[in-house]
């Protein structure tokens, strides 16, 4: 199993930011696009992604 270098604090951001999307039910659009640019932003600097 690879050792993978985990930096607990910018999970926690990514979480409270995700938490507070507002994203009431039947209206996830918010909170899709905050994960969707996550994800996206990140590619460049995470070899996991």
């Amino acid at each position: 199993m690879a050792n993978i270098n985990v930096s607990v604090e910018s999970i926690i951001d990514f979480l409270v930011g995700l938490l507070k999307t507002p994203s009431p039910t039947g209206y996830t659009s918010e909170a899709i696009e905050y994960v969707a640019n996550a994800f996206t932003d990140n590619r460049a600097q995470s070899p996991l992604l």
